[in-house]
């Protein structure tokens, strides 16, 4: 073999080495892009999931802002007094007693609404 070849034969050599890490290089690369958009994916969801979950626990809180300002005991505006040791909840003839200020409302809420339970 002559100079011209050997010096032929490195350098195709050298060529092929370089691409072949070139290669490599391309394929980590995509595997790294790869593993980001999945990561960017996964963020999407959990943010997704995140907002979800928000927006659900406000509108669970609006639903409970919502019956409690359509009670009888708020529509109406019934008379409220403590007697002795107990509160008394007054409307017309309809009356409600309960050792806490909420509770003779709640009872005064179920017999105005005809309900065991609210």
């Amino acid at each position: 073999m002559t100079e011209l070849e050997q010096y032929q034969n490195d350098a195709a050599k050298k060529l092929i080495d370089l691409s072949c890490e070139t290669q490599a290089k391309l394929l980590e690369l995509q595997e790294q892009e790869s593993r980001w958009r999945t990561l960017a994916a996964q963020h999407a969801c959990e943010k997704a999931e995140n907002e979800k979950l928000v927006s659900a626990k406000t509108n669970e809180r609006l639903a409970r802002q919502a019956g409690g300002i359509l009670r009888p005991t708020t529509t109406m505006r019934p008379e409220l007094r403590r007697d002795d040791d107990e509160w008394t909840v007054t409307y017309g003839g309809l009356t409600a007693r309960g050792p806490t200020p909420e509770t003779a409302c709640l009872q005064f809420d179920r017999i105005w609404l005809g309900k065991d339970e609210l």
